[in-house]
């Protein structure tokens, strides 16, 4: 049996890497026009577009590096739950142990 060590991505890591998509695609055609319409020279307008866009291309990127620490974070902490019980279950062993013993 082969185990996949990467997870399947959720609806929203689905949504956003669809919308990342989309927005470099318009964002880079709209931002070719508006410079092809100044006449091929970057004006100011054209600067401060290109630096809009960008930090919308950061921005998503943030989000889903943040979704997939998330998802990630939800598997640890499901771990950690389940090793605390084993702990939990080993110290009332040890504790009756402790008690048998002490009876004798």
């Amino acid at each position: 049996m082969v185990v996949s060590k990467f997870r399947k991505p959720n609806f929203f890591e689905r949504v956003l890497l669809v919308l990342g998509i989309i927005v470099v695609i318009v964002g880079y055609f709209l931002i070719q026009k508006m410079v092809s319409v100044g006449g091929g020279l970057l004006s100011w307008d054209s600067v401060q577009s290109l630096f809009l866009w960008l930090m919308v291309i950061l921005l998503v990127i943030v989000l889903a590096a943040n979704e997939a620490l998330k998802e990630e974070l939800k598997v640890v902490q499901k771990n950690q739950t389940t090793e605390l019980g084993l702990i939990r279950k080993e110290l009332k062993m040890m504790g009756k142990s402790r008690a048998r013993k002490r009876k004798r």
